[in-house]
């Protein structure tokens, strides 16, 4: 099944929603100066890892965690992803190790929201 882009409303949440984590981008980058490059890429790679997760949590809401939103043991560094197919949401686990949050979140696959 092909995902169905988002609404209107879907984007107007995911727009506050990384609106209100520019204020964390603002800090970053202010501090970037002083840091070295792998600390910089380091922690750019934590902030894309969290906008994946608004996003998730825009695009299906009602799940208690998302992929890379923080909310699981692997935090940012989640390697996971959603798919929607014919019986609900899925938790998929995408290379690498996993957490034992994102195992379970798999294992409990499909979700309904």
């Amino acid at each position: 099944m092909m995902p169905k882009g988002l609404s209107r409303a879907e984007r107007a949440d995911l727009k506050v929603a990384v609106t209100a984590q520019l204020k964390y981008y603002d800090a970053f980058a202010a501090q970037a100066a002083g840091m070295s490059d792998a600390a910089v890429a380091a922690r750019a790679q934590m902030y894309a890892g969290s906008v994946r997760g608004t996003f998730y949590g825009a695009r299906y809401p009602g799940l208690s965690q998302y992929p890379g939103d923080g909310n699981t043991k692997c935090l940012t560094n989640c390697l996971c992803s959603l798919e929607e197919k014919d019986d609900g949401i899925h938790w998929v686990l995408d290379g690498g190790e996993h957490c034992d949050d994102c195992e379970a979140m798999a294992a409990g696959s499909p979700y309904n929201v």
